[in-house]
């Protein structure tokens, strides 16, 4: 397996991640867990140690698969997860990247992968109505705290880019 540096981070990711949507569950139909768990596993001998996952992926199954599936490796790959939407009792999504739903979607993530620091934390969506600014701030406050170890991002404009780099460094676009 190649490896290449993340950014101007320290971290060393695999040149082919392992991308966590389907073994979610939700809009892929039937997903056996355990065939999820196996994947996983097989990933890690092959000499995968990049996986990206989200709190929506499966409305936190996902995360709870991948890190069922990691076991002890949780803390020596890096895992990427995303937060920015949100979704209701009925299952209905939306975004939302509000100061507050990225603390809560946060502590989510870190007990559903049982891990104390997020290698890469990335805003999935936009939710088009807090401030870039104010995204960031949050972020990089959770980042002192120790809750997360880098910032990305996903399904951003360069504009949006832009304007989060006037905060806080973006070590990831995906």
């Amino acid at each position: 397996m190649e490896y290449r540096k993340l950014g101007e981070t320290d971290l060393e990711i695999s040149r082919i991640g392992f991308g966590c949507w389907a073994i979610g569950g939700h809009g892929y139909g039937k997903v056996d867990d355990d065939e999820s768990v196996k994947a996983v596993q097989r990933a890690l001998d092959l000499g995968i140690n990049f996986f990206d996952t989200a709190d929506v992926y499966g409305f936190g199954h996902s995360e709870e698969i991948l890190s069922r599936a990691l076991g002890s490796q949780r803390n020596k790959v890096v895992i990427g997860t995303k937060f920015g939407v949100n979704w209701d009792e009925d299952g209905k999504t939306y975004k939302n990247c509000s100061p507050k739903r990225i603390v809560e979607a946060l502590e989510g993530s870190l007990s559903r992968l049982q891990i104390d620091c997020i290698p890469l934390y990335q805003i999935h969506w936009y939710d088009g109505i807090t401030a870039i600014s104010e995204i960031m701030e949050t972020l990089n406050k959770c980042q002192k705290e120790g809750k997360i170890r880098h910032i990305g991002c996903s399904n951003f404009s360069l504009k949006l880019i832009s304007e989060a780099f006037k905060v806080h460094r973006l070590e990831s676009n995906q």
